[in-house]
């Protein structure tokens, strides 16, 4: 389970912090004000989640989103696209009536 201390404590007792972190292998939520501000936890353990994120940069899937929308209103001569709800009310009338065919409502 994992722990949880004001900022004041933390900075009190940081090396026992520390050595908690490092022995029990488990992290140490830090509050601020009552509320989570940061987290210290083994290096260990930060390796393995830093292993598991996707290393793309955001401005380049920012920048690959860009394009694509300009691919799609380039296909659609420019014309905004429809809403969703719209569409997803479209979709449910279809199911619906494709549903009271199949059971002979229709």
């Amino acid at each position: 389970m994992e722990r949880q201390m004001s900022a004041t404590k933390t900075r009190i007792n940081f090396g026992a912090v520390l050595r908690y972190v490092n022995i029990e292998q488990q992290p140490v939520i830090i509050q601020h004000a009552g509320k989570p501000y940061a987290v210290i936890m083994a290096i260990e353990e930060y390796e393995r989640l830093k292993a598991r994120e996707p290393q793309a940069d955001w401005r380049a899937a920012l920048e690959q989103a860009r394009q694509l929308r300009e691919r799609i209103s380039a296909r659609r001569g420019g014309a905004p696209l429809p809403d969703p709800a719209e569409i997803l009310h479209q979709l449910r009338e279809e199911r619906d009536v494709q549903l009271a065919e199949a059971i002979g409502l229709r």
